[in-house]
């Protein structure tokens, strides 16, 4: 199970492996938009990245997900992004598979 900030970390998390392997500029932009580790606490670099996410999130969960949940709220979650940059994290994530993503969970710190 993931909550809000866990789902948020691995969605990261798999857009910046993606950004590590094809350093798409704008992929990039939104990875650093997207930064949850900049400022203490729970947040992003740009507070409103998070605060989308966190929004959409508590209005389809309550506290926590499954990771299979959380990686299908993911994709909704890019394709409702508002940031000039989110269409190239969807295009990222498409690479990512749910395999991938449950080992990944599975195995976060």
């Amino acid at each position: 199970m993931l909550n809000c900030y866990e789902a948020f970390k691995m969605l990261y998390y798999s857009l910046d492996y993606i950004w590590d392997e094809t350093k798409d500029e704008n992929l990039g932009e939104f990875c650093s938009n997207m930064n949850p580790f900049l400022w203490k606490g729970e947040n992003s670099a740009d507070p409103a990245v998070y605060s989308h996410f966190k929004k959409l999130f508590n209005e389809k969960f309550n506290d926590e997900c499954s990771y299979e949940e959380a990686y299908i709220f993911s994709k909704e979650y890019l394709k409702k992004e508002v940031d000039i940059y989110a269409k190239y994290g969807l295009e990222a994530f498409e690479k990512i598979s749910l395999e991938i993503w449950k080992n990944a969970c599975e195995n976060r710190d």
